[in-house]
């Protein structure tokens, strides 16, 4: 599945230039003009990548959100999708401020497309085993959970209770027991269940 990408720039020759050179590469590519307009594209569909200019509306003389607005937006709906930040050279210290906030990088214009398609593909992989990584955790988490463990005496019930208490809190726990009764998978849930299983 091609990767897609949004480019917003408030310059209509910059968009329709960097479609045609990512298009080239096999990118799927959508236009913006403004933050405000990719802003509704990202709530209506998955977008992998933005490349966006940190600054627009300077040649209209007026005031619209930024590409750190842009990034901003995506942090607080924690989406996944990266952002790259175009730049001038003059702004180039707004631009590592972007990436400290969370922007995967930056490059500066005039663009050099070979390097831009490096970032995307870069960026969309890290993003993608980030995913992977947090489902992975989560399969992990369920999958060695207190209550996956079979058993409804009174023992197994009290040393679930245990379990839970233990697993709230950062004591070094000792688990005793002869070979074959469960030590390992007591051991996992525990694990699982903490704090520390991220």
């Amino acid at each position: 599945m091609p990767i897609k990408v949004l480019v917003v720039d408030d310059d209509e020759n910059t968009r329709i230039s960097l479609r045609m050179a990512l298009e080239v590469d096999g990118y799927m590519v959508q236009l913006a003009s403004s933050a405000e307009a990719a802003m509704q594209i990202l709530q209506g569909e998955l977008i992998d990548a933005v490349i966006t200019d940190l600054v627009m509306g300077q040649m209209s003389g007026l005031e619209q959100m930024s590409g750190l607005d842009l990034l901003g937006f995506l942090r607080e709906r924690r989406m996944e999708t990266i952002l790259i930040i175009m730049t001038a050279y003059s702004t180039i210290e707004s631009a590592v401020e972007a990436i400290r906030r969370g922007a995967w990088d930056y490059i500066p214009k005039p663009i050099d497309v070979a390097k831009l398609s490096l970032l995307i593909r870069q960026g969309v992989n890290n993003a993608q085993l980030r995913v992977e990584n947090r489902v992975l955790k989560q399969q992990l988490r369920e999958r060695f959970s207190p209550h996956n463990i079979l058993g409804k005496s009174p023992a197994i019930q009290r040393l679930l209770s245990q379990l839970e208490l233990i697993a709230s809190t950062q004591a070094t726990v000792l688990i005793q027991g002869e070979s074959g009764t469960g030590k390992e998978l007591i051991a996992e849930a525990l694990y699982y269940s903490s704090c520390r299983a991220g």
